[in-house]
Order: structure tokens, then C-alpha cells, then sequence
């Protein structure tokens, strides 16, 4: 299972409201998250292309065998690569309903140094938003476990 944690911010600006543009500074603040927020949406979308990949080199793998006479069992058996299957649980805070919770969750800047109370909070709205998946939801069912209420 791949658990997925979008922690993409999107921090309120008021440059709409001056007369004056805002700084080099910033500008390049703002900016540099944009890279960030696209590398993120492209590595997830590389995952799930090569589990795709993955999963059609092992059915050729198999087909192969097949059309060499082997029998469903024995074709399986000769497969060097395991039966994968990778469900992806995302989460985000564009998911947490109340505005003035995901405002202030949006506003959080992504760094490596937080207020203890901050984390404490991302760590429970984690928690949260993950419990309330309806994938994730569907996976601790598959594995035999109780959905959280």
C-alpha cells in the first residue's frame, strides 16, 4: 500500500489588493513552490504508471509461457516477478471540509521546522482525512480489519 500526502500549500496573498507589485522577493517565494506542487503531482503520476508497466510485463510474462505449453498454474509458477497490486491512498488538505480549518492548513509553510502545536495538528488532521478515505477505507477492509467509524 502506497499512502500518498499531498502537503501542497497554498499561502494567501494580498497582491491583489496594492496599487504597487510585490518584490523580486516575493515573487520568488511564491514561485518556487510551483516546481514543488509539479514534481509532486509528476512522481505520483510516475508510480502509477510504473505499477501499470509492472503488472503488463508480468501478464506477458505469463502469456509467454503460456503459448510455450505451460498450464495456467505453471506459467504463474515461472513468473519471477510477484502479483502487485499497489493501491494509492491521497489525501489533502483540499479535503478538509470546514474553510477556516483548511485555510489555516493551506497557510502552513512547508518547511522542516514547525511549531509543536503545528505538527500535533498536521499529524491529527493526517490521521483524520486518511480514516475518512473511502480507498483506504476499502484497503483496512481488504486486509480484514473495521473500517474507522
Amino acid at each position: 500500500m502506497l499512502i500518498i500526502v499531498n502537503a501542497r500549500s497554498a499561502p494567501r496573498t494580498d497582491w491583489d489588493r496594492s496599487e504597487t507589485p510585490p518584490g523580486a522577493v516575493a515573487q520568488l517565494l511564491q514561485a518556487s513552490g510551483v516546481p514543488i506542487d509539479r514534481y509532486s503531482f509528476d512522481t505520483v503520476e510516475l508510480l502509477k504508471d510504473r505499477q501499470e508497466i509492472f503488472s503488463w510485463r508480468r501478464e506477458l510474462l505469463i502469456a509467454r509461457a503460456r503459448l510455450a505449453g505451460a498450464t495456467e498454474a505453471q506459467a504463474e509458477a515461472s513468473v519471477p516477478l510477484p502479483k502487485l497490486a499497489v493501491q494509492m491512498v491521497e489525501v489533502s488538505f483540499d479535503e478538509i471540509g470546514e474553510a477556516k480549518e483548511r485555510d489555516y492548513f493551506m497557510n502552513l509553510p512547508t518547511s522542516f521546522v514547525l511549531p509543536p502545536d503545528a505538527i500535533d495538528q498536521l499529524r491529527a488532521v493526517g490521521r483524520q482525512l486518511l480514516r475518512e478515505s473511502q480507498v483506504y477505507q476499502l484497503l483496512v477492509r481488504d486486509f480484514g480489519g473495521a473500517p474507522a467509524k
